[in-house]
């Protein structure tokens, strides 16, 4: 709940003697404020009835076909699936899986729609957002508590790389949220892909090896007249990361910690600010 909201709340309670609820919503009370946000029309109708079958098969129900509208058939697939849902968890993972459908338009209004039902639910659930253009944007819920990487850090990151880096990066970030083992080695095998191709974008070098574009890295930072110090403290970092990957992602299943492959996703995010910063956004 934001700042402004809670201050609201606890203005009018003290007037009214706690007139307005402020414990965590039930699971029916917050059904309830779905529906009056995402009515059945909203969730299945502005998708593609392709995107509709997908959503119904990743969770393997009947894609049912109910009421004629406009120039095809359409149900009310997803609305139900989520009204049905019997917990939280299942309720939060059906949402996110139709919210970041391909079809929807205009994320950027839906998904504050829901963070600001979350907010006012009190159920100890984040909603984090990552994307700067509608077309890219993601939503994700996380619980309440729980740490999540830096998000201006991830912000930043993500609003200057190209398709297939920032395609890397996101499926990174959503498989550090899962904290299991298999997904730790996704994760650092996805930021070095990630790395990989931004090198390759930002210098130009699209057959080269991670190694050799580190070494081309250096020339392009030298012909920039950067200063040798921080030229060798960026060649050192990226060295570093480029061993890890080779032991821990792309030859070996090592076991990482949490907050190993958390001080990788910093590491890596930090070295392509500081590169489009020296290289690309030179004034």
């Amino acid at each position: 709940m934001s700042s402004e909201l809670k201050e609201k709340i606890m203005k009018i309670n003290k007037r009214w003697g706690d007139a307005l609820e402020v414990s965590p919503c039930s699971l029916n009370d917050f059904k309830k404020l779905l529906k009056n946000t995402l009515p059945y029309e909203d969730l299945d109708l502005v998708r593609s009835d392709s995107d509709v079958i997908e959503y119904c098969n990743i969770l393997r129900i009947e894609h049912v076909r109910r009421n004629k509208r406009y120039s095809g058939t359409v149900g009310s697939n997803i609305y139900d699936s989520i009204m049905e849902s019997t917990s939280f968890e299942i309720l939060f993972a059906r949402l996110e899986i139709a919210l970041n459908l391909d079809s929807i338009n205009n994320k950027s209004s839906w998904y504050d729609a829901i963070d600001k039902i979350v907010s006012l639910s009190s159920i100890g659930v984040k909603v984090v957002i990552m994307g700067d253009y509608d077309y890219d944007k993601e939503i994700t819920f996380v619980p309440e508590g729980e740490e999540f990487i830096d998000e201006k850090v991830v912000k930043k990151v993500l609003s200057f790389l190209g398709d297939k880096s920032n395609e890397h990066f996101k499926k990174a970030l959503k498989a550090h949220l899962k904290k299991t083992p298999k997904k730790r080695i996704e994760t650092v095998e996805a930021i070095r892909r990630s790395l990989e191709e931004y090198l390759k974008d930002t210098l130009g070098n699209n057959k080269n090896s991670l190694e050799s574009n580190i070494k081309e890295l250096g020339k392009a930072l030298k012909d920039n007249d950067i200063d040798p110090r921080i030229i060798n403290n960026i060649f050192k970092s990226l060295s570093m990361l480029e061993h890890f990957f080779n032991e821990n992602s792309k030859h070996n299943d090592g076991a990482l910690s949490h907050e190993e492959v958390e001080y990788v996703i910093y590491e890596a995010s930090v070295n392509m600010y500081a590169i489009n910063e020296l290289l690309v956004n030179v004034k």
